[in-house]
């Protein structure tokens, strides 16, 4: 058994306590967490009880600082694998934030998709965004499903055409194909909008 000798709040950090045993530092615990069970100095624990308490601690910190971290904007379950990793927390602590932002509903990589999709789909074409999805660690399976349940992009490739025809003095196909190309919309899609757009301008002309 050891002796809990002190138990401070830390300058840089007021929601966190150091906790001293036996007049040495033993660990850093989130302040609720020490609340919570009691902690009062002159009291003895079992150092195995107290790293039990830290674990809790260090769970309790990453699941508060994954929810700041989705409030600035949805995350997938990689983006928040990587940021508690970065933050140092361990493996286990990893998965077991992971699955509770899960149960929360807070991480969904299929409404990820979904949100994602909707918000980027008049800018870039199917390629694209597969490609951008899979730097946020989307698995394939995911986006392949996503991909599978949205709308064509048909008008929106046209309407990619329309805007990088505008203003400019020639009509120039193979430049056009080669920018709805690199948007990533598919070939059914640019061949679609260089149809309608060059039917438009034949339509003008006359």
């Amino acid at each position: 058994m050891a002796k809990i000798t002190d138990i401070k709040l830390q300058a840089k950090n007021k929601s966190r306590v150091s906790v001293f045993l036996d007049g040495e530092f033993a660990c850093g615990l989130d302040s609720f967490i020490a609340e919570k069970n009691r902690l009062k100095i002159g009291d003895e624990i079992e150092r195995e009880e107290l790293i039990t308490i830290q674990r809790e601690s260090e769970s309790q910190t990453a699941f508060e600082k994954c929810v700041d971290y989705i409030n600035i904007r949805a995350r997938t379950e990689r983006e928040i694998e990587k940021y508690l990793q970065e933050k140092g927390f361990v493996g286990e602590v990893r998965d077991e934030i992971i699955a509770k932002l899960k149960e929360y509903s807070l991480i969904d990589d299929i409404r990820f998709c979904e949100l994602f999709i909707s918000s980027h789909r008049r800018a870039w074409g199917v390629k694209r965004l597969k490609i951008e999805l899979k730097k946020h660690g989307v698995s394939d399976e995911n986006i392949a499903e996503a991909i599978e349940e949205s709308e064509p992009q048909h008008e929106e490739a046209l309407a990619a055409a329309e805007k990088f025809c505008r203003n400019k003095e020639r009509y120039d196909r193979n430049k056009l194909y080669a920018h709805l190309y690199s948007k990533g919309f598919d070939y059914d899609c640019i061949s679609y909008a260089l149809r309608e757009y060059e039917e438009t301008r034949s339509d003008e002309d006359e």
